[in-house]
Order: C-alpha cells, then structure tokens, then sequence
C-alpha cells in the first residue's frame, strides 16, 4: 500500500535520509543502479518511474535543465549537511508534504 509522496533521493543526498521521510515512498537514485546518471538523465528516469518528488541538494540543477519539460516536483535543500538536515527534518517534511503547484521549491536549512 502506498503512502506519502513517491519520492527519489539523488546523488547529492545521503540514503540516511530515507529513514527520516519513512512516512513516504521514500528511494535513493542508487537503489534503482542509478548512481551515474546525470541530472538530466536522472530527472527522466524519475518521470518514467512515477516519482512524485525529486530530492536533491544541487544547488545549480535548475540552471543545467529545463525544468519545464519534467512533471515532477524538484525540491532543492539548501545543505547536504546530515546534522542540519537532521535538526531540520520536521520543516522538510512539511515542505514536501505542503508542495502546492510550483515545480521547484528551494528549502533554506538555517
């Protein structure tokens, strides 16, 4: 049965996070063999897979795609930090789960 938002985990990210978005399908871009895909590639991939939610913290990954050209949510950590991203995970959670219409959402990690 599935729950939460179908997620994936690029590269930038550890697979540590997965444990902290249980409530999600939750996967990392490695578990699939994806690990040398580029962000274009990666991007796809995700779309033909069904992934509501693209997980990253490429900072630049709106300016090297077209982002317009892939539905699926693209959310952008400001920090790959595990630390941070640990402290902050409830903010996370509500941003992934309050996602409205916008395609790239930028989450700012104090």
């Amino acid at each position: 049965m599935s729950r939460g938002r179908k997620i994936i985990i690029d590269h930038s990210l550890s697979q540590r996070l997965r444990h902290l978005l249980s409530e999600h399908d939750i996967y990392s871009a490695s578990y699939f063999g994806w690990e040398t895909l580029e962000n274009g590639e990666l991007l796809r991939e995700s779309v033909n897979a069904e992934f509501e939610v693209f997980l990253t913290a490429d900072q630049s990954i709106r300016w090297q795609n077209d982002l317009s050209s892939y539905p699926i949510h693209i959310v952008v950590l400001s920090t790959n930090d595990w630390d941070r991203l640990k402290k902050h995970i409830g903010f996370i959670k509500d941003s992934i789960i309050e996602i409205g219409a916008e395609q790239l959402l930028e989450i700012q990690i104090p």
